[in-house]
């Protein structure tokens, strides 16, 4: 995996939780905005993504890529051929308040190109994941006072085992939701729902050998 970033949602998922207005919020708010009020966001969104979905029906994604922490719609992110979609267990509306509130306060942080999870001041696609869901395990890397955490390791919170990875107990962090695989042109592959494609993620996780 090369990257990682959190789902925010639509702006009617935002106001139903009492979020859109939340002065908490009020960063993540502005970037969403700013592709109705700049006319180069307006340009990617409507003419090089082609979006047609209403404003507030889009979805949106929080990230850290090159130029630093931003919000982006999910037609950027679907300029890809595969994806896997986690869910972190006994996640409830206090919960998810603070997740967005850490996800808030690190808006607009750089790019961390160093990779060290210890360097407070920037972050990496993975870095601010780890920071955000901070009561996750994440497995990371260590190596003296170096320690760093990659995409790869954020996947890695998810249970290979079927039956813990979809049950909401204590000992299952991450739940896997559904993966599509660049390997079968962009298909579906995993889907929690479809009994038939429960074998295909572990399979999946020995083939590159996790």
């Amino acid at each position: 995996w090369i990257h990682a970033a959190l789902y925010v949602g639509t702006i009617k998922d935002l106001k139903r939780l009492d979020l859109w207005d939340d002065p908490q919020m009020a960063i993540i708010r502005h970037e969403i905005e700013l592709y109705q009020k700049s006319e180069d966001r307006q340009y990617y969104l409507q003419t090089v993504w082609g979006n047609k979905l209403s404003f507030e029906e889009i979805p949106w994604f929080y990230e850290s890529d090159r130029p630093g922490v931003a919000v982006h719609p999910l037609h950027k992110f679907m300029q890809t051929d595969g994806m896997a979609v986690l869910r972190a267990n006994q996640l409830g509306e206090t919960k998810l308040r603070e997740i967005f509130y850490r996800a808030n306060e690190r808006m607009y942080f750089p790019y961390d190109y160093v990779h060290n999870v210890r360097n407070k001041f920037s972050v990496s696609c993975s870095k601010v994941i780890l920071k955000i869901f901070n009561d996750i395990t994440f497995p990371v890397t260590q190596y003296l006072s170096y320690v760093s955490v990659s995409p790869d390791q954020i996947g890695q919170a998810v249970s290979k085992n079927y039956d813990i990875h979809h049950s909401d107990g204590p000992s299952s962090q991450l739940r896997l939701i559904f993966f599509f695989d660049a390997e079968d042109e962009g298909r579906l592959k995993f889907h929690h729902k479809r009994v038939e494609t429960h074998s295909f993620y572990s399979k999946y996780l020995k083939l590159k050998g996790y």
